[in-house]
């Protein structure tokens, strides 16, 4: 079924992170599931940083190759495709909200190459994700890096609270890693990142 009920373009409005010049990953996938509901089949893939005004169009539309991030995902009524584009005249981002990354993982707990988190202490399931992965990666593998967030696949979106395991499965060098998403046990996804 392809319903789209949404109004193109619409405007994405997400702050900067601290001291972050650039949208993070998780407040845009964030901003994505609350405006489409989808639950499942969800993906977001980054081709290069955001930091000006962007906004969303149907990725069927003819963006062609121009845009920095595509959405995708299903709800029960609708499945989305999307091309997140940068709106003109190009404007910085300038709004920004405090966010502690070390409080999201601070329940979390590594065991070789995985890394669980039971609660999340009330950041969203793809926050965890996020913070999860690069704690992982920088304390088990590539302790020097700047990790870049690149994508992510997930069968079903969990829950905020679900007990998440994210496991580094392959990596190229210290270029490129990739990893398992689960919820009791059971793989719901993975995200893959770039070292710099």
């Amino acid at each position: 079924m392809d319903l789209d009920p949404l109004a193109f373009p619409f405007v994405i409005d997400v702050p900067l992170r601290e001291k972050r010049t650039y949208v993070q990953s998780a407040s845009l996938f964030d901003f994505l599931v609350a405006k489409t509901g989808v639950n499942r089949n969800i993906s977001l893939s980054f081709r290069r940083k955001i930091e000006c005004q962007m906004e969303a169009v149907s990725a069927e539309n003819g963006t062609g190759e121009n845009y920095p991030a595509r959405f995708s995902g299903e709800n029960e009524h609708a499945r989305f495709d999307l091309a997140i584009i940068e709106r003109q005249p190009l404007k910085r981002l300038e709004r920004r909200e405090l966010y502690d990354e070390q409080a999201v993982v601070a329940d979390s707990r590594i065991e070789g190459t995985s890394i669980s988190s039971e609660s999340g202490n009330g950041a969203s399931a793809i926050d965890r994700i996020v913070a999860l992965n690069k704690r992982l990666i920088l304390q088990t593998t590539a302790p020097q890096k700047v990790l870049i967030f690149s994508k992510i696949f997930l069968s079903t979106l969990p829950s905020n609270r679900a007990p998440l395991t994210v496991t580094l499965k392959s990596r190229l060098g210290l270029t490129l890693f990739r990893s398992t998403v689960s919820v009791n046990g059971h793989d719901v996804g993975e995200i893959v990142f770039y070292g710099t």
